[in-house]
């Protein structure tokens, strides 16, 4: 098996293959989250660019890209994320792109959305108004452009006379 005659034969090394360099690791977006714990209680602002839960109490402004305030969770102040999904108490305007109020949710401020979604149940003290971003973009009037149009259409009718008797009608349509 291992012989002289085996040793006194020329053996190439094996070629080389060239390995890919490892590529730099991109921040997972699927990391746990930052959690405020029940019975923690937190006074300053938050600021992360991930995911954050709070099941205890924070008192300052919060911003990140998915905020959960769990059913023991209250936040005093300001919350700006992509997603906000409140089964507790908020004292504070929310602005999100995507918001969701639970049954067991108890909202005193404004929520400034893109998509708002609220459960039957949901305490919600404050206005509600919906980002203009994403709308002016898909090409639709403002509101107040579209009252204002509306407005104009109304008086004008209102100088020529009464719709259907002969003076001119006005069909409003809203932009959706």
């Amino acid at each position: 098996m291992f012989s002289k005659a085996s040793k006194d034969k020329d053996v190439t090394p094996a070629p080389v293959v060239p390995q890919p360099q490892e590529k730099p690791r991109m921040k997972q977006s699927n990391t746990m989250p930052s959690i405020v714990s029940a019975g923690l209680q937190v006074t300053g602002n938050m600021i992360s660019d991930g995911d954050v839960q709070i099941e205890g109490a924070i008192e300052g402004d919060v911003k990140s890209r998915m905020l959960t305030v769990g059913e023991a969770g209250s936040v005093k102040g300001a919350i700006e994320a992509d997603q906000v999904f409140v089964s507790g108490e908020v004292i504070g305007k929310i602005k999100a792109a995507n918001v969701s109020l639970a049954r067991t949710a108890r909202v005193s401020g404004d929520i400034i959305h893109e998509v708002l979604s609220v459960e039957a149940g949901a305490h919600l003290e404050g206005n509600m108004k919906r980002l203009h971003g994403s709308i002016q973009e898909r090409g639709a009037r403002k509101p107040d452009q579209t009252f204002v149009a509306v407005k104009s259409e109304i008086k004008n009718v209102a100088q020529a006379g009464r719709p259907g008797a002969g003076g001119p009608s006005v069909k409003v349509a809203m932009p959706e």
